[in-house]
């Protein structure tokens, strides 16, 4: 297999029509082609688009001028001698495949990525383990990663590839061998919520055996409830055929935060601090509306507290009818209730 060199074919194809708003910088391990009028951002979501070295020049030919119409920024293997290299791994395992790079408008990363899936639609090359495919049979994938690399100290004080976070939170940003994206940012190719393996929905339970025993034992899939909605439900099942609507204030210790260090989980901004989170909307939520029903409106807000573990759900009910506070004691500790773990304590009589 000889050695094809995309520099000359690049620099050749932008001299002829876009030399007023692009720059060609060959280099020993990549080509570079930048937009002269465009400033990158730091990060966002990039394009990759994967192949082998014997067909390299072919998907380049094919790609590069779609990639200059569309007017981004790109990157591509010096050569399919060095696309090789890359396949192989040696150096970075999440290199692999990666013969080409383009940094989009973030405005279009969806519309290029689903254009270039079907443009290339039958080629193939290795997978990008740190990304997902935009296309299954495509070799075109995408992730959220750094356009210029900030440098940032991190685990055991080993130097790592970083994104600051809107709420201080630092993002991991070196591709590895799973595709990550941070928290802050919602997948352009799958809407929010939407399931990984959705086909696994119809099967799975769940998994709180104080309400689904019965169906958790012949279960072959169990999903495991989140911490706000164990301790929300265990409260608000009782009314849950009572309920006209449901308002759960919830406090959480900072080991609820997860084993990761954040800006938002620091001794100095965490101690004497109560702070609330994701107001807006907590993944959290949609289990609450699963279990409780979705015509129910129930506003969740998440507390961060300076414990060091625990959780307190405090929970409030528009009740349909007027309740008496024995028939409401009688809800709590009748049937299947009994299962919920619940005390009650008498009126006026400190919660425990």
């Amino acid at each position: 297999m000889t050695d094809w060199r995309s520099g000359p074919y690049v620099r050749d194809l932008v001299a002829a029509s876009h030399s007023a708003t692009y720059s060609v910088h060959p280099g020993p391990q990549w080509t570079v082609v930048r937009r002269t009028d465009v400033q990158l951002p730091e990060h966002g979501w990039k394009l990759h688009v994967s192949s082998r070295p014997e067909t390299f020049a072919e998907l380049t030919e094919r790609l590069v001028p779609v990639l200059l119409a569309e007017g981004c920024g790109f990157k591509l293997a010096a050569g399919s001698a060095v696309l090789a290299g890359l396949n192989q791994g040696r150096e970075a395992p999440g290199t692999v495949g990666k013969a080409v790079t383009i940094y989009p408008d973030q405005s279009r990363v969806r519309e290029l990525g689903l254009a270039l899936a079907d443009l290339l639609r039958g080629h193939t090359g290795p997978r990008i383990l740190s990304d997902r495919r935009v296309d299954e049979d495509a070799p075109v994938y995408y992730r959220y990663g750094p356009f210029v690399h900030r440098w940032y100290r991190g685990k055991r004080g080993v130097m790592a590839v970083g994104i600051l976070g809107p709420d201080g939170e630092i993002f991991d940003a070196l591709a590895g061998l799973e595709y990550r994206q941070p928290s802050w940012v919602t997948d352009p190719f799958r809407p929010a919520g939407e399931p990984e393996a959705p086909e696994l929905l119809g099967e799975a339970v769940y998994g709180m055996p104080e309400l689904h025993r019965d169906a958790i034992r012949e279960a072959s899939l169990v999903a495991g409830p989140g911490c706000y909605p164990t301790a929300a439900l265990l409260g608000l099942w009782p009314l849950r055929d009572l309920m006209r609507d449901a308002i759960v204030d919830a406090k959480s210790g900072v080991s609820g935060a997860g084993r990761e260090a954040t800006g938002t989980t620091h001794f100095v901004t965490v101690d004497e601090n109560v702070s609330a989170y994701k107001v807006e909307g907590h993944r959290h939520r949609a289990e609450l509306e699963q279990e409780l029903g979705s015509e129910t409106p129930i506003t969740f807000t998440p507390h961060l507290v300076p414990l060091d573990q625990g959780l307190l759900a405090s929970c409030y009910v528009t009740a349909e009818r007027e309740l008496s506070a024995d028939e409401l004691r009688g809800f709590a500790l009748d049937g299947l209730n009994r299962r919920l773990n619940i005390i009650g304590v008498p009126l006026g009589a400190p919660a425990r």
